[in-house]
Order: structure tokens, then sequence, then C-alpha cells
């Protein structure tokens, strides 16, 4: 699902290249008054249910790493740096592929 960053100037979505698959799916951020699209290069091997974070600066979400652990992690809009907030707190079968906020409340404001 496409989402409006908070001033919204600018749009995050998924563009999807050739084959359906995590790795054909390329985060990419729309700005609105240039209409300049940029691609976000996270390192991921997945990347689901993406929110702005409330400083607009960066993007929340579910995700898996490289070392594939799981958990909610946050992603710079400029760098796609990301940083794993919670790990483990993506558990498909017991919370129906959601996300466990809780698991990031201790670490996180937002």
């Amino acid at each position: 699902m496409p989402e409006w960053s908070p001033d919204g100037t600018s749009l995050f979505y998924m563009s999807r290249r050739g084959r359906v698959g995590p790795a054909f799916n390329i985060p990419s951020i729309k700005s609105m008054q240039t209409g300049e699209v940029r691609e976000l290069a996270t390192g991921l091997l997945f990347l689901n249910q993406v929110r702005w974070w409330s400083d607009g600066r960066s993007l929340i979400a579910v995700c898996i790493d490289r070392t594939e652990k799981d958990g909610i992690c946050r992603i710079d809009v400029q760098t796609g740096q990301t940083t794993m907030l919670g790990n483990g707190c993506f558990l498909p079968r017991s919370l129906a592929g959601r996300p466990s906020w809780s698991c990031i409340r201790k670490t996180s404001r937002w």
C-alpha cells in the first residue's frame, strides 16, 4: 500500500520489477514537489507494512535483515540505513502477519 509522508510531500510505495517475490520489491519514495523517484537500498531481505515515522525522515516496517532476524526496523529515507528496533516481533501465525508495536515501546517514541 502506498503511504503518504506526514507533511504530504512524499509518497512511499513498493515498486515491483520482474517476477513476484521479495527480491523484486523495490522500496521507493516519490517527491510530489519535483516528481523525482528515489529507490531505497535497504539491504533487507523482506519489507512489509511500511509506515512513515512521525518525524517524516524515516520509515518503520516489519522486516527481515540479511542475518535473517525478523522484527520491526526503522529506515532512514535519505540513506536507506536500517536499525532493528525489536527482534522477533513479527510472528505471522500468532499475529496474522501484523507487527507487535509493544516490542519497540521501550526503545522508541513516536
